[in-house]
């Protein structure tokens, strides 16, 4: 399942918005049983009209969500990851999270741009290739 976001803001804002989550994600899951990958068909909560068939789709979205980062997260490397447990998972500013990973400002927004679109490739968001964000190697 890809998601259709308007702009590369909008794209780097959501996947953001989904590392900010994943904590919060992960502990919240940690109690359910995983469901069977049969019923972790990707859909839309509206296309669903009763309240149960919309929670299994929000807690289908959520997992989905969370197999995509843990994903990014392997493919990373390892300041990337760092960089990420620091700025998203403990929510440290950018500055610290720089001087702790000892990089500069620029290398440090450099990191983040590069671990911000492995994590949007991982959950399919479309925008933010080609047109979503610049050319990053």
């Amino acid at each position: 399942m890809s998601e259709q976001v308007d702009s590369k803001k909008n794209a780097f804002a959501y996947v953001e918005a989904v590392l900010y989550d994943y904590p919060f994600l992960q502990a919240r899951l940690k109690n359910y049983p995983v469901p069977h990958a049969d019923i972790l068909v990707p859909g839309r909560v509206k296309d669903f009209t009763s309240p149960q068939e919309k929670f299994a789709c929000r807690e289908a979205e959520t997992i989905r969500k969370i197999a995509a980062v843990n994903d990014a997260l392997r493919a990373m490397q390892p300041a990337e990851r760092k960089l990420v447990r620091l700025k998203y998972f403990e929510r440290w500013p950018n500055e610290t999270a720089a001087r702790k990973l000892h990089v500069s400002r620029a290398t440090f927004y450099r990191l983040r741009e590069n671990a911000v679109k492995k994590v949007g490739l991982a959950l399919g968001v479309e925008s933010l290739e080609p047109q979503g964000f610049a050319d990053m190697t």
